[in-house]
């Protein structure tokens, strides 16, 4: 990847909901502050003011680099942009907290600002009071992981493409359940997550919530008490994106289940991680090492082929349905095929 000498850009992004107890950080090749009264109208030159919520609340994420070639750049800036999109992404994975990205604003090797206000898979809705809190003794901790992060195996993969990207747009949603009126509630962010964890763990069509299930409780924990409390978990939000993905909308049976949404973002992070560093990138190696975390038997194929037998209403059909399995088993087979 080539650059050109000379040519440095910059990134600037805009920090709410983040909480570093009024202190800078520096790290290696970026820097985050806070805004204040000394930066405030610098601050408002380079994002427009509506977005500068107040001094004290909001802080700035600030990247000088390199303008690296990328071969889909279309603004002249290079690399600069899905760097600054890596780096967002492994901020939000490091840990649980509703870290909002309010607006990005490049500048050029030229000197010119060009800002990014929409940009929905990243920029982000709606309040939140769960902090996205980050010190100073954090800084050598995230370094270590973003580098691990990127040199996994799955990093450039295809299905991390899909689930990074479901993964920033749930965390970009605002969610909401505190209101009286289930109608009300804001639930989208669970289905961007199921979306992000059947792209990581389920490359097969079928038994997708029960692979999931099986799959991420094995990979959160080595105890069958702990693995039993993430299957329970995962299973309820699991629930909730079906029921909302087929029509039911929000209703009062899922507060139990929401009631652990902390812990559920904590598992979505951790599974991520998990698969991306202990999966391989090619598509056969990666689905070998999923069966061998959990896979369907064929007890339980014959067993939801029995199950679905028993829900067809018409004899004629049963009974030619029963006719075909027994000609597929075999003279003398046929009684045993369906019970």
């Amino acid at each position: 990847m080539g650059t050109a000498p000379g040519r440095l850009g910059e990134a600037l992004i805009l920090l709410e909901n983040f909480d570093s107890k009024g202190s800078g950080l520096e790290f290696s090749d970026f820097r985050i502050f806070q805004v204040t009264s000394s930066n405030w109208d610098e601050v408002k030159e380079w994002f427009h003011p509506t977005f500068v919520s107040r001094q004290g609340n909001d802080y700035v994420l600030h990247r000088i680099a390199p303008i690296r070639s990328h071969p889909e750049d279309i603004t002249g800036l290079g690399s600069l942009p899905y760097e600054s999109e890596d780096l967002m992404l492994l901020l939000r994975l490091f840990r649980v907290g509703d870290l909002r990205f309010n607006a990005q604003v490049f500048r050029n090797a030229n000197g010119e600002l060009l800002r990014q206000y929409s940009y929905p898979p990243v920029i982000s809705e709606g309040p939140s009071s769960d902090k996205y809190e980050f010190g100073a003794g954090d800084i050598s901790n995230f370094e270590a992981f973003a580098v691990a992060i990127r040199h996994s195996p799955g990093w450039s993969s295809a299905w991390f493409r899909v689930a990074r990207r479901y993964f920033l747009w749930g965390g970009s949603k605002e969610f909401n359940y505190a209101r009286e009126d289930p109608a009300t509630w804001e639930l989208e962010r669970v289905l961007d997550y199921m979306v992000a964890l059947e792209a990581a763990l389920v490359p097969e069509k079928d038994f997708v919530s029960r692979r999931l299930r099986e799959r991420g409780a094995k990979m959160l924990a080595n105890n069958p008490e702990k693995q039993g409390e993430a299957r329970k978990r995962l299973l309820g939000f699991y629930d909730i994106r079906s029921r909302l993905a087929h029509g039911d909308g929000a209703s009062g049976s899922m507060l139990e289940t929401l009631q652990g949404t902390r812990a559920f973002e904590k598992d979505v992070r951790e599974i991520l991680i998990y698969a991306l560093s202990h999966l391989p990138s090619d598509p056969e190696g990666r689905r070998t090492a999923l069966c061998a975390h959990f896979e369907i038997t064929e007890g339980d194929r014959a067993n939801k082929i029995s199950e679905d037998f028993h829900k067809i209403k018409q004899e004629a059909v049963r009974q030619s349905l029963a006719f075909r399995l027994g000609k597929l088993v075999g003279p003398g087979q046929s009684e045993k095929a369906i019970s």
